[in-house]
């Protein structure tokens, strides 16, 4: 999976909060909840204190400890999510959405 460091990136910590609670949003169509978890993670992203491979590796060990599986499906999409509305240049086709599909 391609990312890159939040601590470096040009946003806000509004933009950024607001991308995270845009990805954690779309789960509501499935009636998926982030774990609280993944949502400190996500405060912690916006505030530029850990990027989008800290919050990755973060949520493989808590998911390997964790018996709850239930949020895992949320918490790692969202990522995913937030990942590509910042990356940018996204264009509407149906290239784009399978690979879209593909990384999520």
């Amino acid at each position: 999976m391609q990312t890159y460091d939040v601590k470096n990136n040009k946003y806000s910590y509004k933009i950024k909060l607001d991308t995270w609670n845009a990805a954690f949003g779309l789960h509501k169509v499935d009636n998926l909840e982030p774990s609280k978890y993944a949502k400190k993670l996500a405060y912690q992203n916006a505030k530029g204190e850990i990027s989008y491979d800290e919050i990755e590796k973060s949520l493989k060990n808590y998911y390997r400890a964790e018996k709850n599986q239930e949020t895992k499906e949320a918490d790692i999409v969202s990522l995913r999510i937030t990942e590509l509305l910042l990356r940018g240049g996204f264009r509407l086709s149906p290239a784009a959405l399978l690979g879209i599909h593909r990384h999520l």
